[in-house]
């Protein structure tokens, strides 16, 4: 979608239109934010060991639920 130009004459998007926005609230959200604050939040999270899982004593299961196929459309389209 074009809506304008940019200041070099080029075609402007939306997305030159709202990468500017989002970049200021994120800057004002920075500023909000203390550094004890900040240390006080809970870190990443570790990704669980998938070898592990599977090797762990007892019953190991893999398993996908799936609503749809993108080749035959809805399967179980209430879950």
């Amino acid at each position: 979608m074009k809506t304008g130009t940019h200041t070099d004459g080029g075609p402007r998007t939306y997305l030159d239109r709202i990468v500017p926005a989002v970049v200021r609230r994120i800057e004002e959200r920075k500023a909000r934010l203390t550094e004890a604050r900040l240390a006080a939040m809970p870190g990443p999270a570790g990704r669980p060991s998938f070898a592990a899982a599977v090797g762990a004593p007892g019953v190991s299961l893999i398993a996908e639920v799936k609503r749809a196929s993108p080749s035959k459309g809805p399967i179980r389209p209430a879950l």
